[in-house]
């Protein structure tokens, strides 16, 4: 099965709610999004990290990849030094952003308004005392000095969490969240993932502008994305 602009998908679930994710293999976009609440939503997603063999590793890899919308091998250099708190939200300073080997820096703004999830965030990176956010360890269980964990070790607890979900996931479901319940626009996208090119936000961007504009409402518009969805199957 084939999927225009994605590629060949090699697994295929349907969430409660009808939603879909696509998986071709570890790093690739996937183009889906789910809600913060209901049946699938992140918030379930996260509650099932108590399911791991390593809850308390599992849930901080899992708020960090979501709040902060990094890629994998871009959180694991995460530092608590680089944290700074608020009342009202959490900044990190001048954290990595890889792409096409290059290294950039871009500094992460995430508010903690009707966000529980960054609560927790907070709370998990001030009990840290370690260099890094994820510290390498050695096979005995022992903290590395100065070495933070692999991106395959990510890859497994987070896949633990579901067998489905992968790290990159998450950033694709903070760039539609930020898209759908905060209103973001390319520019917006643009400037918090510290992206370039402004092709790689207008996949997330512009089907619910598209709905904006034409004044469509939630049903209507979900209708005909099915359609669509359902051409391409053919």
């Amino acid at each position: 099965m084939v999927l225009s602009g994605i590629g060949v998908v090699k697994r295929t679930r349907t969430w409660p709610d009808g939603k879909e994710f696509w998986k071709r293999g570890i790093g690739d976009v996937v183009k889906f999004w789910v809600t913060m609440d209901g049946p699938g939503g992140i918030n379930e997603l996260y509650e099932k990290c108590g399911n791991s063999k390593n809850i308390l590793d599992s849930r901080l890899y899992f708020v960090t990849l979501f709040e902060t919308g990094c890629r994998n091998a871009e959180a694991v250099s995460l530092k608590p030094g680089q944290f700074r708190f608020s009342d009202n939200g959490i900044k990190i300073l001048s954290a990595k952003v890889l792409k096409n080997k290059k290294v950039t820096e871009r500094d992460i703004v995430i508010s903690k308004v009707d966000n529980d999830l960054a609560d927790d965030f907070e709370r998990m990176v001030r009990d840290c005392r370690t260099e890094y956010l994820f510290p390498g360890k050695t096979p005995a269980g022992t903290i590395r000095p100065g070495a933070h964990i692999t991106t395959r070790t990510v890859y497994n607890r987070i896949n633990e969490i579901d067998g489905i979900l992968f790290p990159h996931c998450l950033r694709a479901h903070r760039a539609y969240h930020l898209v759908n319940e905060r209103g973001f626009d390319v520019r917006d996208l643009m400037k918090w993932f510290g992206w370039t090119n402004p092709a790689t936000p207008i996949h997330y961007t512009a089907t619910r502008d598209m709905e904006r504009r034409l004044g469509l409402d939630e049903e209507i518009f979900k209708s005909i994305k099915e359609e669509k969805r359902n051409e391409n199957h053919k």
